[in-house]
């Protein structure tokens, strides 16, 4: 199982490619309090851009309470420790060393990108990288350096 919170999905959203996720992973499962930050990020940042539908972003139904990661964040942690998942979409270092912590691999935005390129339904990584700056997306220049050389390579 693959679970996710809030960033990778609203970055690749922003950028109309959310469904990349579902291409290279299949359905992802978020949190209700995951779907609801997705929702409330997209509709301030972008008021045009739809959540992605139940093809690529399942809600599941999880209650945590306390610790120092937010509400969704703790859900999305908890959530793939119930269901064991494997690997956490996040571009968050704070959730993915966390996740880490169970055994769950992650990636980010760039590596779904960068997954997209190998596997040619991205056919150049500029245009979704300008596409995220555009949209305020945070994205470290390391980042964006690494992503085009290994689309180089």
């Amino acid at each position: 199982m693959i679970v996710a919170d809030s960033t990778t999905v609203v970055g690749l959203s922003l950028i109309r490619s959310a469904g990349l996720i579902g291409k290279l992973l299949g359905a992802v499962t978020v949190s209700e309090a995951t779907m609801r930050e997705v929702k409330e990020t997209l509709a301030a940042l972008d008021p045009n851009c739809p959540a992605p539908g139940e093809d690529v972003v399942k809600v599941a139904p999880i209650d945590v309470t306390g610790g120092a990661l937010s509400t969704s964040e703790s859900e999305t942690i908890e959530l793939g420790r119930q269901t064991e998942a494997v690997v956490l979409l996040s571009d968050d270092p704070v959730v993915r060393a966390e996740a880490q912590t169970y055994g769950m691999s992650s990636i980010g935005t760039i590596g779904i990108l960068y997954a997209a390129h190998a596997r040619k339904l991205v056919p150049d990584v500029e245009e979704p990288l300008r596409k995220l700056r555009e949209a305020g997306w945070a994205v470290s220049p390391s980042c964006e350096e690494v992503l085009r050389k290994r689309a180089k390579a």
